[in-house]
């Protein structure tokens, strides 16, 4: 949002499920997106929810009129980080 100059579009809300309240949050999100949230989750427009991070990349991407591909950071994210993300999880989820 930000390399895209969008982030005045967005309240990020930090969801720590050790602090009262966040179940009172998820618990919105879920009912506003019609099932399990996930995060990101993010109220796109009035009582319409949106889950997923490509989803909503995709989804403000297009109402804004941004070209995904000219945006080196989310390049590198994808390209580099998240796969090593998800490399490291599906190896602990496979220990378990």
């Amino acid at each position: 949002m930000v390399e895209a100059g969008l982030e005045d579009q967005v309240e990020v809300v930090r969801c720590d499920p050790e602090e009262e309240g966040f179940e009172a949050v998820k618990s919105r999100l879920a009912a506003g997106l019609g099932q399990a949230a996930t995060f990101p989750t993010v109220e796109i427009e009035p009582g319409r929810f949106l889950s997923d991070s490509d989803r909503l990349i995709e989804w403000y991407a297009k109402k804004n009129n941004v070209d995904v591909s000219g945006l080196p950071a989310l390049a590198f994210y994808r390209e580099t980080i998240v796969p090593q993300v998800v490399e490291l999880h599906e190896k602990r989820v496979g220990a378990d």
